[in-house]
């Protein structure tokens, strides 16, 4: 019954009290709501770039190379819808050249050990079967334990450049060859 024997003061001080520990715990919802709308915001610019991105990005399983995100751009780049593409090994969208499905699977081993991928030339081919020259950049995706599970690939298509020193490679050579056979 010591409730009963509380003073007036008992209780002001306990109602002061309350007041306080509700007034910390508004403070407290209000940084919630607002830490929740700042990663709102994050996932939203996240998505935002990843789907506008004017590169093709791929994630892909370290165990067997089947892809399992890619965005837009991805598929674009290489003609393929959504639910094609998703699920597909990624060493079959590799032209059959020596700088496609060989220097692929060079570089897929690469990444299934771990080591940097920066900007290798290869090609791909496009869902009609034309070779398609692209920068490929893959990031390892680690697991807690430190194994390789994906892949955050970035492909950048250098086509146009690789004409380009296609053009001017001809051109040196007919350059050459035409004061190479100019009379002394």
């Amino acid at each position: 019954m010591k409730d009963k024997n509380k003073t007036e003061a008992d209780l002001v001080s306990e109602l002061v009290q309350l007041r306080q520990r509700v007034a910390e715990l508004e403070a407290m919802a209000n940084e919630y709501e607002h830490a929740d709308e700042w990663i709102r915001r994050s996932e939203e610019t996240y998505r935002d770039l990843y789907e506008n991105a004017p590169n093709a990005y791929f994630s892909v399983t370290s165990s067997n190379g089947s892809i399992r995100k890619c965005n837009p751009a991805a598929l674009r780049l290489l003609g393929y819808d959504k639910e094609s593409l998703t699920g597909m090994k990624v060493l079959d969208l590799y032209a059959d050249t020596p700088d496609g499905v060989p220097k692929a699977r060079d570089v897929f081993r690469r990444f299934q050990d771990g080591l940097p991928v920066r900007d290798v030339e290869l090609q791909m081919k496009h869902r009609s079967g034309n070779p398609i020259w692209t920068s490929l950049t893959i990031e390892p995706i680690r697991d807690e334990e430190g194994s390789i599970t994906e892949s955050r690939s970035m492909v950048i298509d250098i086509s146009e450049r690789k004409e380009a020193q296609t053009q001017i490679a001809h051109a040196k050579a007919e350059w050459e060859r035409t004061f190479d056979t100019v009379p002394d």
